[in-house]
């Protein structure tokens, strides 16, 4: 098997392996084929047996007039239903305009109610200074504290002068 000589490796696989797998290869195809003829034959068969049923109903349809009648009110149906459906799109794309409309509205009043917020917490502000104001000059004190003696004395000195009594509060 293995020489000192030669440094190959000993075959593992007999010489007429390759004979083995030729025939192993044929016999693959013919069952592929017969595989395939077959399928093909059970395709003819069923379409040929649909094309059959296909017919009877065909031919069934003209004799059974019960046949013919659900045809028919099966066709109302489906114009019945398509109607129904056509209309209920009506409904739903005007339910949406109206939604659409309805958000933008409530979007206005929103900022209308907002900008109506800020102004009366400006008014209440403004009013709130206005009361401020109205009671400091109620509860203003005088710039001076007024000495009624110096007042008299200075106020008689001038009567005796003028003649006239005059009374000055500044």
């Amino acid at each position: 098997m293995y020489s000192a000589t030669s440094m190959s490796r000993p075959q593992t696989v007999p010489t007429d392996s390759k004979l083995i797998m030729e025939k192993g290869n044929e016999a693959t195809r013919q069952n592929e084929l017969k595989w395939k003829n077959q399928t093909i034959n059970d395709i003819k068969l069923n379409n040929s047996a649909i094309e059959k049923s296909d017919k009877n109903i065909f031919f069934g349809k003209h004799d059974d007039p019960l046949t013919n009648l659900r045809e028919v009110l099966r066709t109302l149906s489906n114009k019945e239903a398509f109607k129904y459906m056509r209309q209920c799109r009506l409904v739903v794309a005007k339910l949406k305009k109206c939604w659409v409309d309805v958000n933008e509205e409530v979007k206005s009043l929103s900022k209308n109610k907002e900008y109506l917020e800020s102004a009366i917490e400006h008014v209440r502000k403004d009013l709130i200074i206005n009361q401020e104001t109205m009671d400091g000059r109620i509860h203003k004190p005088s710039r001076e504290p007024v000495n009624f003696h110096f007042l008299h004395t200075f106020n008689t000195k001038k009567k005796h002068s003028t003649g006239q009594f005059f009374f000055y509060l500044i």
